[in-house]
């Protein structure tokens, strides 16, 4: 998935980020996910997952946004 990282594997959990970027604004999110169930088969899967807001890097001094 573009934008995600795998920070690490614990058995069945995972942890990592994602990047997700609309427009000018771009959020961080970072969490955990595991797989709920699995159907080979089927070849289908399904996730869950928690994540939070990573907090956004401070504002530059001296930058200043122009409007059009």
């Amino acid at each position: 998935m573009p934008g995600a990282a795998l920070e690490s594997v614990d058995g069945d959990e995972f942890t990592g980020s994602v990047k997700v970027k609309v427009g000018p604004m771009q959020v961080t999110y970072r969490g955990t996910a595991r797989f709920a169930s699995v159907d080979e088969d089927a070849r289908a899967a399904t996730i869950e997952a928690n994540a939070k807001e990573r907090p956004a890097a401070p504002a530059r001094p001296g930058r200043r946004s122009r409007r059009r």
